[in-house]
């Protein structure tokens, strides 16, 4: 059984490409930190952050890549976060849909919190990070400002610029100009609070437009009915813990009416229920595999509104309990 928070897979879709970009080998580098291949390639699988970190820090050492987290964070474009546009309806402008996504975050990845502070003109995405086996590792924290930054970036203009990164881990020795050329601002390290600041300004981008960029950007990669379904589990495998997954606010996520997604899903053969089912089972397993997360933290990760929900619908999946799969999980003393 593992011990630690999860994170979702969808991080690491273009980290295939780029060791194959290095001549690098995918299995190899997955084994040496402590993950099977399938873990990375797989979609919607749930993987311990901290061998997420371990995976950045193999590929550092086999591939001779030091800056590989901010590598895999220019790779990654707003897809990353398309299927969370369903957090940004209930959002007028980007201070509403950054705080509904960094409450996301900080539900999936406990562990690490996000916090928006407002400094006169400037305003502040601020990381508090409860785990000291991470904290300071310095693929853990460039990986976090990167990705945080690009997709910041993608979602409200390449052109947009920052004010200034702060690492509070030790500068080694990176040349800083690689890191100010990539944050395109100022870079600190040896800082009292890891975060990133820009204008204030930023907060009041009106998020309809980031919204409608999203949904184009799914609807451009569902070229079959095969890509469909992929699509609508993955949106909804991200959205299980925000508790936004009826059938109304995922066919809006990719532009689709909910008649339309009904029909299209009719054809195939399945419906959008059994899609929900299969994907919080599949879910659910992983995270009884896991001792980090209570029966409660499971519950609510999967969207339900208590344990004795969850624990009704497992058994009508599995013949068991949750609690007798757990039990059964448990290292023997």
């Amino acid at each position: 059984m593992f011990y630690g928070p999860y994170t979702h897979n969808s991080f690491l879709s273009q980290f295939p490409e780029l060791v194959m970009s290095r001549r690098g080998n995918l299995e190899q580098i997955c084994q040496e930190a402590g993950l099977i291949k399938e873990m990375v390639t797989e979609p919607n699988t749930l993987i311990p952050f901290e061998r997420f970190i371990r995976l950045l820090e193999v590929t550092e050492t086999e591939l001779e890549m030091p800056l590989v987290a901010l590598e895999l964070a220019q790779r990654q474009d707003a897809s990353v976060l398309g299927p969370l546009s369903t957090l940004l309806t209930r959002s007028q402008n980007l201070a509403e849909a950054m705080n509904n996504v960094l409450e996301y975050f900080s539900l999936i990845i406990s562990g690490v919190k996000f916090d928006i502070k407002i400094q006169q003109e400037v305003a502040e995405l601020c990381f508090q990070v409860d785990m000291p086996e991470l904290a300071m590792r310095p693929q853990f924290q460039n990986y976090l400002l990167a990705s945080s930054a690009m997709i910041l970036r993608h979602t409200v203009s390449r052109q947009y610029n920052l004010r200034g990164v702060f690492f509070t881990r030790d500068k080694n020795k990176e040349d800083i100009n690689q890191f100010s050329r990539f944050f395109r601002c100022p870079v600190t390290f040896n800082a009292d609070c890891l975060k990133i600041t820009a204008d204030k300004a930023l907060l009041n981008y009106p998020v309809d437009a980031i919204r409608k960029d999203l949904i184009q950007q799914i609807t451009a990669q569902i070229h079959s009915p095969k890509q469909l379904i992929q699509q609508i589990e993955k949106i909804i495998a991200m959205n299980l813990a925000s508790g936004a997954i009826d059938l109304k606010t995922i066919a809006r996520a990719i532009g689709y009416s909910p008649r339309t997604l009904h029909r299209q899903l009719e054809k195939q053969g399945t419906s959008f229920r059994a899609l929900l089912e299969t994907t919080r089972y599949s879910q659910a397993n992983q995270y009884l595999a896991n001792g980090h997360y209570s029966l409660n933290d499971i519950s609510a990760l999967l969207g339900y509104n208590n344990q004795s929900a969850f624990t009704r619908s497992y058994k009508r999946w599995n013949g068991e309990t949750p609690q007798a799969v757990r039990a059964r999980s448990q290292p023997k003393r």
